[in-house]
């Protein structure tokens, strides 16, 4: 799930002038809008002002400890991340910060690509925590959880199904679509756990580089590998106590599984170069929208791993498979477009119900929203099915009207290679340019995307 790209601003706060500068130009040539402050006090005004998507904190500033800093931001809004600039050996430092709040910390000297995927992942982070926040307060009112997901028969029954093993400790499988929402189904079921006050950790498998996996994971030691010149706890730590979310996991290599596999076994984790074993008490939650037994016929994904995964499996159906819970879910998106757009929006006409419920969604709820928010956009009073074509048609297979005659290919295997180009342009069109994404949702691997890419002359 991406962000929107409405709010992308950046608060620097760092009493150093040319670090702050350095780091204002990346952040600038990425495309965000960056905000300094050099003092605490200037921090916590331009927080309350401007409302930043997330906010880079250094803990050393020449009025305010940073951790009162921080203390005081999350009290203004506990769901802007907040990422922490530590020095070397400030590991301490580090946790402590985010057992108050923050959202990850990035230790100086830091790598400008780190700190780069590090804000895109917090920020993405924080737009889905606060999409999910009426879901969550619907939970604990019962019938209401109808509403956040649709009235239909399907979704209920997942719901049933996610709140008789949310109170226990066992490993689940979320299956289904990219954007039908299972990390919000597996941040439910943490906030409906016994876990729900410790900390839930989303790790999305298929974005991260294969070499990044495994230190993202169990961490490293200082020295492990070239480049590894300090400490780096791994998720497992950070989500000690709570829920880890291993979001596309039949994305990870096979020497990756063998070793997740060890820890669910043993409960212990060993950081890359180290040699001690860490006792950890988490609990899995793992999706992919692929069917992992699937994965274990075709020799991708480890037998043993995935009967160990395999205690309670959730199958998340398609949005176009429920068309009854379009008008809720229209309802519930439509009212955040208001708000967000700051636009007076009736509604939804009834022709445009209908092409909403005839809709294929290949981007399931994701797509719906993103829809819906467009069509507010672009509508004056009401949203009619002339705001929505542009964003729809392109979805539906269309069969020729005649008002434009087909071009006759110079052979069969031009006509495939058209439609194969085709194909391929709009999965990185529906993945905002995502290689990895791209790769799974066409389901094939990501060298083999490359290799046509190259081969039918589409930029990488």
């Amino acid at each position: 799930m991406s962000a929107p790209a409405g709010n992308r601003t950046i608060l620097i706060v760092e009493d150093d002038p040319d670090a702050a500068i350095l780091m204002q130009m990346t952040f600038e040539d990425e495309g965000y809008g960056v905000l300094c402050a050099q003092t605490g006090k200037d921090a916590l005004a331009r927080f309350e002002e401007a409302s930043p998507s997330v906010v880079i904190l250094d803990l050393k500033l020449p009025d305010l400890y940073g951790m009162t800093v921080l203390e005081k931001m999350k009290r203004l809004d506990p769901e802007t991340p907040i990422l922490i600039l530590t020095g070397y050996g400030e590991i301490d430092t580090a946790v402590e910060a985010i057992k108050k709040g923050a959202f990850h910390y990035i230790s100086k000297p830091y790598q400008k690509a780190d700190l780069i995927l590090l804000v895109r992942k917090s920020i993405e982070e924080s737009y889905r925590t606060r999409e999910l926040e009426a879901l969550q307060q619907r939970l604990s009112g019962g019938s209401e959880t109808r509403y956040a997901l649709g009235q239909g028969q399907a979704i209920r029954e997942v719901i049933r199904q996610l709140e008789r093993v949310a109170p226990t400790d066992m490993t689940v499988i979320l299956e289904g679509e990219s954007g039908v929402g299972k990390e919000v189904m597996a941040r439910v079921l943490h906030q409906k756990s016994r876990r729900a006050d410790k900390p839930f950790i989303a790790l999305d498998c298929g974005t991260l580089p294969e070499g990044l996996v495994e230190t993202e994971l169990f961490g490293y030691e200082r020295g492990a590998f070239t480049g590894a010149d300090k400490r780096k706890l791994g998720q497992f730590e950070i989500a000690q106590g709570g829920t880890l979310f291993l979001d596309e996991i039949s994305n990870l290599a096979v020497a990756v599984q063998a070793k997740l596999l060890r820890v669910l076994q043993e409960r212990c984790i060993q950081h890359l170069g180290g040699k001690r074993l860490i006792p950890v008490d988490v609990r899995i939650v793992a999706a992919s929208n692929r069917s992992l037994h699937g994965e274990v016929r075709e020799e991708r994904f480890r037998d043993d791993l995935y009967h160990r995964l395999n205690e309670f499996t959730i199958t998340i159906p398609p949005l176009r498979e429920r068309p009854e819970d379009i008008p809720e879910l229209v309802e519930l998106f439509l009212d955040e477009a208001r708000r967000s757009l700051r636009k007076e929006i009736r509604g939804v006409s009834p022709a445009a119900m209908l092409e909403l419920q005839a809709a294929p969604w290949p981007g399931n709820i994701r797509q719906l929203k993103n829809t819906l928010r467009a069509g507010a956009l672009m509508a004056e009073d009401l949203i009619e099915p002339s705001h929505l074509q542009p964003l729809l048609s392109k979805d539906r297979q269309r069969a020729p009207n005649g008002s434009a005659p087909l071009p006759s290919p110079r052979s069969l295997r031009d006509a495939a290679s058209g439609a194969e180009r085709e194909t391929i342009l709009k999965a990185l069109q529906e993945t905002g340019n995502n290689k990895a994404k791209a790769a799974r949702l066409l389901q094939i691997d990501r060298s083999v995307l490359y290799a046509k890419l190259k081969k039918l002359g589409i930029a990488a």
